[in-house]
């Protein structure tokens, strides 16, 4: 959700005191309270009013690619050279209506 329906839904749990902080998601640097089992969190980059549900445990990611294409990079400030790697990868669902995007929501 975005960080305006993030803000409404925070002052919300630490009004009637029923959150508890996701440890897993803290350790990677990120905030976001665990509520009714599920983790709540917020990005700057979600449109404005709009939510996006996401079941994880219904959601995997797919190669669509057998390996992945390598093209030689140069760097001009350092003295190494690598490869870039791509692969093309799909987010799927495993069940039908498992994840949502909810819009005209106001915080």
């Amino acid at each position: 959700m975005p960080t305006a329906h993030f803000s409404a839904f925070e002052s919300l749990l630490l009004a009637t005191q029923q959150y508890k902080q996701d440890d897993e998601i803290a350790r990677a640097g990120f905030v976001g309270y665990l509520f009714k089992g599920a983790t709540v969190l917020f990005d700057p980059r979600v449109p404005s009013n709009t939510i996006f549900i996401l079941n994880s445990r219904d959601v995997m990611l797919v190669s669509q690619t057998e390996r992945p294409s390598a093209e030689p990079v140069e760097f001009p400030d350092r003295l190494v050279r690598g490869y870039k790697h791509g692969w093309a990868v799909a987010l799927v669902a495993k069940r039908l209506n498992s994840n949502a995007r909810i819009n005209n929501i106001t915080p």
